[in-house]
């Protein structure tokens, strides 16, 4: 994974001052395979706040066996992060607004 940021809207920015900076991160991989499964899993994280990976298994009534590889790929892949909850607890979390995918 490799993370780039845009020498052209820095120099754009620096000159505009008072332009509204819009958070991004770009994110260019050569590898991103994203199913059914981890597209769900995406949109629950990021609109149910689950407490953990067990929760949010529960929530897309899978199995933690099933949902627990494919968020530890999500993570690995920069598209969430984990929090640390209350008893050594992960909690998936997505920080982004939207993702946006370009063939």
């Amino acid at each position: 994974m490799k993370l780039y940021s845009d020498l052209n809207d820095w120099k754009y920015f620096k000159e505009h001052p008072d332009e509204i900076i819009e958070d991004a991160k770009d994110i260019i991989t050569e590898k991103l395979t994203l199913g059914k499964l981890e597209l769900e899993l995406l949109d629950f994280i990021k609109h149910n706040n689950p407490k953990s990976i067990r929760d949010l298994a529960k929530m897309i009534h899978k199995d933690i066996s099933i949902v627990h590889p494919r968020v530890k790929k999500l993570e690995e892949e920069g598209l969430i992060e984990f929090k640390e909850g209350t008893k050594r607890r992960k909690i998936p979390v997505m920080s982004y607004d939207k993702i946006e995918i370009a063939v």
